[in-house]
């Protein structure tokens, strides 16, 4: 299993799979790689992935002090430098694509283009999630709750749209038993919280000039949408698509649509094909 060495020490571990233009995928808040399963197989058919643990997550290191998303970032650079990889296309989920961003601000030479999915700039003049949902992310769970697996359920919950589950526990139920093998450490998931929360990138975020594809769900109740048509307003060369009827786990729910998204938009980068749209599509 490859690891690589960050800042302060901490190992990092990574995959590589398939090949094709390299693209980097970065997980959110508390999750680990198994959050790509219905990313990889797909995916690796014509790009070269690139997939690691976030410190305090899966494989990798866990430090126990309070993490930043600069300390993400240093990490990304040391993947994508173990992987001899100059640059890359860099798609992040939720927290994901916080480190995407403040990648992007920091080392700008090494990116591609950014996938933005499910997330924000930071800042003050975020939205922020309803108090339900923070909530399920960060109180007490009901009393009723009685296993781990129920307790996950509860959780994913909420970054589900309303009424998906019922149409897919099945699908739920795969994902929670690739999440219960690898659940953090409290203590690192709080390090991982405190550097999603002092994340601000709401006034460097204008400065980014790569290609940008933003993508969003409708529903998306964990960060409200609006935060993505901030996000789209203040980076002038990007495009964003919203989906209908889609939650925060984007990625799982319209799975083959967003995927042939991300193809679709890596394939037009390469190609110098990209055009920004200012108007957002809505499918």
């Amino acid at each position: 299993m490859p690891y690589t060495t960050s800042s302060g020490g901490a190992k990092i571990y990574y995959e590589v799979r398939g090949s094709g233009p390299p693209l980097v995928l970065i997980e959110g808040l508390g999750y680990a790689s198994w959050m790509w399963t219905m990313q990889t197989d797909d995916l690796s058919k014509d790009h070269k992935l690139i997939i690691f643990d976030n410190r305090g997550v899966g494989k990798s290191d866990k430090p126990n002090y309070p993490y930043t998303i600069n300390m993400f970032s240093d990490d990304l650079k040391a993947v994508l430098d173990s992987t001899n990889e100059m640059s890359a296309h860099i798609l992040g989920v939720s927290m994901g694509g916080m480190i995407a961003q403040e990648f992007a601000l920091r080392h700008p030479e090494r990116v591609r283009s950014l996938i933005l999915v499910s997330t924000h700039h930071g800042g003050p003049d975020v939205e922020p999630a309803p108090q339900d949902v923070l909530q399920a992310m960060f109180g007490e769970p009901p009393p009723d709750i009685k296993s781990e697996k129920e307790l996950y359920i509860y959780k994913m919950s909420y970054a589900f749209a309303k009424g998906w589950i019922e149409k897919n526990r099945k699908l739920l139920e795969k994902i929670i038993e690739l999440r219960l093998k690898e659940i953090p450490p409290w203590e690192a998931y709080m390090n991982q919280v405190h550097a999603a929360v002092t994340f601000n990138a709401s006034k460097e975020v204008s400065k980014i000039n790569k290609p940008v594809l933003i993508i969003h769900g409708e529903q998306d109740r964990v960060v409200p949408v609006s935060n993505a048509l901030k996000l789209h307003s203040k980076i002038k060369n990007s495009m964003l698509i919203i989906l209908k009827n889609t939650g925060h786990l984007l990625i799982i729910e319209r799975a083959k649509d967003f995927n042939n998204l991300v193809r679709e938009f890596v394939k037009n980068v390469e190609k110098k094909k990209y055009v920004p749209k200012k108007k957002p599509l809505y499918i």
